[in-house]
């Protein structure tokens, strides 16, 4: 079989212009202006790459890696890196190495090099193998958010990062004069010859400090309502997007300033009920209550999903209480099905178990307090208990609270539209959200009731990714806390928007 290593160049780029796929709507040219993690690098109308590095001191400064690479020697020949006081400053390395006889020669002899060389002639910028630091940077951003960093990559025709290989090339030779590579699923440097074969991609400075065409956020419509008067604790849409999951179901993430100077990442759906959608309380597969079994959201929507009703997204439900026996705070009514029709209630937790978040039988949502449940409770079809009421009959009904944690909430406009609000904290210098900061948020959607549901590191969202059709986490679980989170927790229930 002909194998060319000059070949194996062209199908990258090639994956890397007209055969890329499209990246996920109103996805912002990040040429310009501010960048955000873990979101798509563009340039010029083209996706090239994901973004994993934003300078925590100039958010217009960071660095990006290739969606693309390829299994890659350095070179054919040692002899090319016995040079002179080597150290792994990608651009002395990459010019030595250029503008000698034998590159310009047979460029195609050092396949990784020239994958580089190829990037940069097409796109710009300074594309190179990966420092040490980088590297770390890197495994570290993806290691807290790997479902995130791969779908991104594959929405651009990249494959997962760790999918066909694990050894990535670093720039970085040793004393022996051979090169190093990094164990991406370990973090472990190891050493191999320039003939060896590893994996490629590359990293990208970015500076858009000096951009006189610098995008201005918010870009989405829900983002401009959000940063505008009525949402008085939010100051400034640092970076938004959405995409369209299905009709009637819409995605926002955005990168949020409040008023206390927080900034936060927030995760948002956007439910039509008049669009064939149904909101459906999930629960784990062996539950029968009053035994009930904790189980991750994932293995829920799994569970619950059906070829001819697809689950398209998913968040945590109602508190529960942990101790044996374990049981939800309150009621559970599950696609008519009323699994519990009680509260567990705990002196010691009073922002639990005061509220009930339930969908009728004519499709309607409705959110009320404890007291009132019992007058209702005939009348739903899916139901869960809540906690704080944030908005009621459309004013902001919750009392100043300054304690912060990730968090999920749920809220209805009058007109049925549903929202579902999930914050990350507990990491990356963000502890979360308060009661009256989301409370603000819900008001200037419009919501006319809105109430706090699980949080901590119960605080999980999933949505179907579009693009390849997969349902995916999109936020940040915070558990473990001390081990650096991005696990999820199992959970007695959850809410589902599925297919009616």
């Amino acid at each position: 079989m002909l194998r060319k290593e000059s070949i194996f160049i062209s199908l990258i780029l090639c994956a890397m212009t007209s055969c890329v796929k499209p990246g996920p709507e109103n996805v912002p040219d990040e040429t310009h202006g501010a960048l955000s993690h873990m979101a798509v690098y563009r340039k010029h109308g083209t996706d090239l790459g994901v973004i994993f590095h934003v300078d925590p001191n100039d958010d217009h400064k960071g660095k990006a890696v290739s969606a693309v690479g390829g299994l890659m020697k350095w070179a054919n020949s040692n002899d090319l890196w016995r040079i002179d006081s080597y150290n792994d400053n990608y651009d002395y390395v990459h010019t030595v190495i250029t503008t000698t006889e034998k590159y310009i020669e047979t460029p195609e002899h050092f396949p990784a090099v020239k994958f580089c060389d190829d990037l940069r002639r097409e796109y710009g910028g300074n594309w190179h193998l990966p420092s040490q630091d980088e590297i770390n940077t890197l495994f570290n951003a993806y290691t807290d958010k790997s479902h995130r960093f791969d779908s991104l990559l594959v929405s651009l025709g990249g494959d997962p990062l760790l999918e066909k290989s694990s050894k990535y090339w670093l720039c970085a030779q040793n004393l022996n004069g051979n090169m190093q590579y990094v164990n991406m699923s370990k973090n472990m440097t190891g050493e191999d010859i320039q003939i060896t074969e590893n994996y490629v991609r590359c990293v990208l400075d970015i500076d858009n400090t000096d951009s006189k065409d610098k995008v201005e956020y918010p870009q989405t419509n829900i983002g401009k309502l959000i940063e505008g008067p009525l949402t008085s604790r939010v100051v400034d849409i640092l970076w938004d997007t959405t995409y369209n999951v299905t009709n009637g179901l819409d995605y926002y993430q955005m990168k949020l300033k409040t008023e206390a100077d927080e900034v936060m990442d927030t995760y948002f759906l956007r439910v039509d009920l008049s669009k064939e959608l149904d909101l459906r309380v999930a629960v784990a597969r062996d539950t029968e209550p009053p035994t009930w079994i904790r189980e991750t959201l994932t293995d829920m929507a799994a569970y619950l999903n059906h070829p001819l009703k697809p689950v398209y997204a998913m968040v945590n439900g109602d508190f529960c209480d942990n101790r044996s026996p374990i049981r939800p705070r309150g009621p559970v009514h599950c696609n008519g099905e009323m699994l519990c029709t009680t509260y567990s209630l705990d002196p010691d937790l009073q922002d639990q178990g005061l509220t009930y978040v339930g969908v009728t039988y004519d499709g309607k949502m409705i959110i009320g307090l404890r007291e009132e449940y019992d007058e209702v409770k005939m009348t739903l079809k899916d139901c869960t208990g809540g906690g704080v009421v944030l908005v009621d009959d459309s004013k902001i009904a919750v009392r100043e609270y300054t304690s912060r944690h990730p968090r999920t909430a749920i809220g209805h406009t009058s007109g049925n539209i549903v929202w579902i609000l999930a914050v990350d904290g507990r990491h990356k210098g963000t502890q979360g959200m308060t009661y009256s900061e989301m409370a603000s948020i819900f008001f200037g959607l419009g919501c006319e009731a809105a109430v706090n549901l699980d949080g901590g590191g119960s605080t999980e969202m999933l949505a179907r990714n579009p693009l390849n059709g997969k349902l995916e986490i999109c936020n940040w679980p915070s558990d473990p806390t001390d081990g650096g989170g991005g696990e999820e927790r199992p959970r007695p229930n959850a809410w589902a928007v599925v297919k009616k």
